[in-house]
Order: C-alpha cells, then sequence, then structure tokens
C-alpha cells in the first residue's frame, strides 16, 4: 500500500496529531519503518507541527544570579500569560509498540502540554541546584555556583537524569554549553575555564565532556591577541556542527575599554579563531545577547529603542560572518512600547532571550517585568511580574525549556 500511493498517504500522515502517527506505526513494519527511520518524512512532519510555538516551547526555568539574599530552588515560568500552560500535563498509556517508551508524553491537538509541578528539580535529591544550560528539552545543572564540579543532566518532564564524573580541572568562574538530542542518546557539554576573573591570557582552555567520549578530556588552545572570557552569561558558550563559540574581550592598546568579540575553538585545531562582534552604534554600552534560536547562532542587542539581531553564517573553510536578519524600532513599531518602558528601571531595557524555536521571537526585561517580543506580530506580551513572584529586586538567568514534540519514542534514528 505505501508502494502504490506512497505520496498520498504521506500527505495524509503529515496531517495527523501526534497520537494518531503513533498508533500508525503498529499498523505493519512497512508503516513503522517508515513513520519512524524517513528522515524526509520526519523534517516535513516537524516543519508542519512546529509551528505553535506552544506546542514546543513550554517557558523558561529561572536560577538566581546572585547569593547575597541567600539560595533559593530553580523556578520554572511559563511563558503563556493567561496561565494556560501551567494545566496539569496528561500521562498517556502505552501504546503497543515494542520500539515505544513505557511512558510517552503526547499532545493532541487540543491538549495543552506543561512542566510537572515539582519545577524546581527536586527530584535531583538536593534542595538547591543551579542550571547552567538548556538543550531540547533538558538541562545542564550544577550543585555549585562557584568552582563548579558535580554535574548532573536531567529531563524535568519525566525526570530522566545522568551523573556526570567530576572534571579534572578546577576554576572559579566556568563558561558552560551544552548541547543534546530529545532521546540523550548523543550530548556535549563543554566548561571554558577562568582561573583569573578578568585577567588577560593567550590560552583558551576548555574541557569536554560527550556521549561520544564519556569522560572529561581538556584542550589548550591558543589566540593570537590576550582575551578574558565574557563572566556575565556563564551559559553563553554555544556548540554548533562541534564547533564552540565563546563570547570574549580582548585586549587593545589604543582603547581604555575591551572589544567584544567571539572566539571560535575547533578541538581539531590548536590556534583560537577570532572574529569581530557585529557592528553596534553605541561602543560604551556593552550588554548583548549571544545564543541560539532554531538552530542558528545569534547575536543580539537593544540601544537608541531598537532591537538588532545579526547571524552567525558558516561559509566554509574556516570562513564566517555576520549578516543583519532584523533591525526594528520598537518605539514607532509597537503601539504599547511607551506604556511598557515606563516599567523600565531608569529606562534601561535588556534583551534576555532567544526563542529556541522561533528565531522571530525574543524575550525582554522592563525592569523587573519580562515581556515577549514577536517580530511578524509587532506586539509586546507580558509574561512575567517578578514583583508579583515574591522575588523583589533579584535578578534571574532565564533558561528556555522547550517539550519535545517528537521524542525518541517516535522518530528514530538507525
Amino acid at each position: 500500500m505505501l508502494t502504490m500511493h506512497r505520496d498520498f498517504i504521506q500527505d495524509i500522515l503529515l496531517r495527523l496529531p501526534v497520537k494518531s502517527l503513533l498508533r500508525c506505526t503498529c499498523l505493519s513494519q512497512k508503516w513503522h519503518a517508515f513513520i519512524s527511520y524517513n528522515k524526509s518524512f520526519h523534517s516535513s512532519y516537524l516543519s508542519r507541527h512546529t509551528g505553535c510555538d506552544d506546542q514546543v516551547f513550554k517557558g523558561f526555568f529561572l536560577s538566581k544570579v546572585c547569593e547575597y539574599d541567600g539560595e533559593e530552588p530553580v523556578r520554572f515560568l511559563p511563558t503563556s500569560s493567561d496561565g494556560r500552560s501551567l494545566s496539569v500535563l496528561k500521562k498517556r498509556k502505552r501504546h503497543h509498540n515494542d520500539d515505544a517508551d513505557r511512558n510517552t508524553y503526547l499532545a493532541d491537538e487540543d491538549d495543552v502540554v506543561a512542566f510537572p509541578v515539582d519545577a524546581s528539580l527536586s527530584f535531583l535529591g538536593h534542595d538547591i541546584v543551579h542550571v547552567v544550560g538548556s538543550s531540547n528539552g533538558f538541562l545542564l545543572t550544577t550543585l555549585e555556583r562557584y568552582y563548579p564540579m558535580t554535574y548532573m543532566i536531567c529531563n524535568p518532564l519525566t525526570k530522566q537524569h545522568i551523573v556526570l564524573p567530576e572534571p579534572n580541572s578546577t576554576a572559579q568562574f566556568v563558561v558552560h554549553g551544552f548541547t543534546c538530542d530529545a532521546a540523550l542518546t548523543h550530548y556535549k557539554v563543554v566548561r571554558g575555564l577562568c582561573f583569573k576573573a578578568f585577567r588577560y591570557t593567550t590560552t583558551l582552555t576548555l574541557e569536554i565532556f560527550s556521549s561520544d567520549l564519556p569522560h572529561w578530556r581538556q584542550f589548550n588552545s591558543t589566540c593570537s591577541v590576550p582575551f578574558f572570557l565574557d563572566l556575565s552569561l556563564r551559559f553563553s558558550a554555544m556548540i554548533n556542527e562541534g564547533v564552540t563559540y565563546l563570547p570574549a574581550f580582548l585586549e587593545k592598546q589604543t582603547t581604555v575599554r575591551p572589544d567584544p568579540y567571539i572566539l571560535i575553538s575547533d578541538q581539531s585545531k590548536e590556534i583560537v579563531q577570532v572574529m569581530e562582534a557585529p557592528p553596534r552604534e553605541d561602543d560604551i554600552s556593552l550588554r548583548y545577547y549571544f545564543g541560539m534560536s532554531g538552530g542558528l547562532t545569534v547575536y543580539g542587542y537593544y540601544e537608541h529603542d531598537e532591537l538588532t539581531i545579526w547571524l552567525l553564517n558558516d561559509k566554509g573553510n574556516g570562513k564566517r560572518e555576520w549578516s543583519l536578519k532584523h533591525k526594528v524600532s520598537l518605539k514607532s513599531k509597537v503601539v504599547n512600547y511607551v506604556e511598557y518602558a515606563n516599567d523600565a528601571y531608569k529606562g534601561r531595557i535588556d534583551l534576555i532571550a532567544f526563542h529556541p524555536v522561533n528565531p522571530q521571537v525574543f524575550f525582554f526585561s522592563f525592569g523587573q517585568k519580562r515581556y515577549q517580543y514577536n517580530v511578524k506580530k509587532s506586539r509586546l506580551e507580558l509574561i512575567c511580574d517578578l514583583e508579583q513572584l515574591g522575588s523583589g529586586q533579584e535578578d534571574y538567568y532565564f533558561f528556555p525549556c522547550t517539550y519535545p514534540l517528537i521524542g525518541p519514542h517516535l522518530f528514530r534514528n538507525r
């Protein structure tokens, strides 16, 4: 049947909700093979069904920036201002598929999937943990704020977690990078070690742990210009196609202030590649955000009432360049901008996060309030008021967390 009417049947399968598609894998071995292992079908299905952000992106895990007023557990912040994403997660019974997980989490068209009540991650067995990375629904956590040595990777939805062995080296400050697939079969953790904060050096020291070689390996690379790692975001090391990107500041003889750059580390090479950060009008402010969105490496900042977003394009053979993606004047484009700008402390508005799957959506802080901005819709939406959460003037790192619409229970690699 699949042979005779393959295109026709594929078109029908592409329209099915996840639960119905999973049931189809039980019809025969051919159906199971086509749905579970056909990468072209996977790509088409995901493109069609991830248009609704609420089905994939659920919100942020908040980890306290500093401990001056005491430590506190991690908390979860849904992105829906009306609270829809706080509904109880529905746990579906196992479908009779030999390759299916015993407890498969699915979403029907009318279902709203949310995270469980234990958003503090207490299932890890500790009262206080610190989130230092997120990828594909998994969180990278550590028990120590300084000199981190105890690492765990966990899925806050299923409570699946693994404990990594202790790294070989200690450093007071560490810049983290983390990436994994939806099944946690392939993952990689990068530690950029900073032995002395804000001290220039020409040696980049990385420790890497991965599923391919499960023990910590240390790499020392040489940079042609003295630098120090940017410690303002200790989770800002990005891993893309096996290459690690780390924000840093380079020493310049002609200027008093250090210049922002991106260090590019390929473990197969001993030399660190240095790339200038995108240009900006305001050289005084060094605030920016660097991360991933929809599989793209993105650099953004907000200044003079304008949101500016750049994409990092890999041209091959070690050549990379920035391309301007968005340059939007929120003051002129957004009707409610002036009203919301009044919430900003001393007029300060910061870009705090990128949407993990939608490069058109960004997150801002206006004082103690957090807003979501959609470029296409030209709209600001309040998602959180930290004062109402009882946080006072505390600040938090925001880690985007996704629900894998299609997980290892359905789409697989051979």
